[in-house]
C-alpha cells in the first residue's frame, strides 16, 4: 500500500503527463489541420490551372463524378490524363 504522504506527489506528476500529452494532441491535431489546409489549396489551384475556377461547385462536383465513373470503366484513361497532367504541370524547358 502507498503512503499517503506521497499521494500529492503522485497527483502532481499525473497532471503533468496529462498536460504533456494534451499539448502533444494539440500539436499534432495543429500539424494535421494545417496538412489538411495545404492539400486543399492544391486542390483548388489545379482548379484554377484547368480553367474551371468560373464554374459553380456543383458543377464541379458533377464534372468530377463524371470523370469517376469513366475512370471505373475506363481504368486506362488514368494513364492519358496522367502524361496530360504532368505535361501541364511540369512543362519541359526547351
Amino acid at each position: 500500500m502507498h503512503n499517503t504522504v506521497d499521494t500529492p506527489a503522485r497527483l502532481e506528476k499525473a497532471r503533468q503527463a496529462l498536460a504533456k500529452a494534451e499539448r502533444h494532441y494539440s500539436l499534432e491535431n495543429e500539424r494535421l489541420r494545417k496538412q489538411d489546409v495545404h492539400r486543399k489549396i492544391k486542390l483548388g489551384s489545379l482548379i484554377i490551372k484547368a480553367g474551371l475556377d468560373n464554374y459553380s461547385p456543383s458543377a464541379l462536383l458533377g464534372l468530377l463524378c463524371e470523370a469517376s465513373e469513366r475512370l471505373q470503366q475506363q481504368p486506362h484513361v488514368l494513364e492519358d490524363w496522367q502524361h496530360r497532367g504532368d505535361n501541364l504541370l511540369y512543362p519541359s524547358s526547351p
